[in-house]
């Protein structure tokens, strides 16, 4: 038994039909411009770019209006992760890990839905890259994690926020967004040294 009901067979000759006579309209269009006189090729020609240009112009317009309105929501949710690294370092460093982990359990959550809404495509794709390499390194052991890799990481998460809202990093080097975050000694590791 054929599963398409009549109205869906109906409904694409229907719409098959609709092109072909676009199609026939637009020919017609093309045959009756190309033997028109040079003046009116020329007044149809310049609407046509007219209308195109207004278009092109109103799309890019409307694109960084949504852009401005999300720019703040954007900002808000790269700061939250941004704190979040601070506070586990602050933690690390304090030797009290257990300290944070419900209000960072939180503000991480808070962070996800953010990114969900507001997060551009390379953020996201950014983001579940790192975390993704974090839950294989959980699997590794200690030593075989490498802190060089981890800060690279980052530093990509870094980058794709901060060009998300609109800044061009590439005269930087690659690390050195990571390197902000570290301790002097550690700068040489996210730099590039060893």
């Amino acid at each position: 038994m054929n599963d398409a009901r009549p109205l869906d067979i109906i409904g694409k000759i229907l719409a098959f039909a609709l092109l072909v006579f676009i199609a026939y309209l637009l020919w017609l269009f093309v045959s009756n411009l190309l033997e028109a006189d040079a003046n009116i090729k020329t007044s149809v020609i310049g609407f046509i770019s007219a209308i195109a240009i207004a278009s092109f112009t109103h799309y890019q317009t409307k694109k960084r209006e949504i852009s401005a309105r999300h720019f703040a929501d954007k900002r808000e949710g790269y700061l939250e992760i941004i704190n979040l690294i601070f506070d586990i370092l602050k933690s690390v460093k304090e030797e009290n890990e257990d300290m944070f982990q419900e209000d960072m359990t939180k503000k991480m959550m808070s962070f996800k839905k953010s990114l969900m809404v507001w997060g551009g495509p390379e953020v996201i794709k950014a983001w579940n890259t790192y975390e993704v390499k974090l839950a294989a390194n959980e699997l590794k052991s200690t030593e075989e994690q490498s802190p060089k890799e981890m800060i690279q990481d980052l530093d990509n998460i870094l980058r794709a926020f901060r060009k998300d809202l609109g800044h061009n990093d590439g005269t930087l080097p690659s690390g050195s967004l990571a390197a902000l975050i570290l301790v002097a000694e550690d700068k040489n590791v996210a730099l590039g040294g060893h």
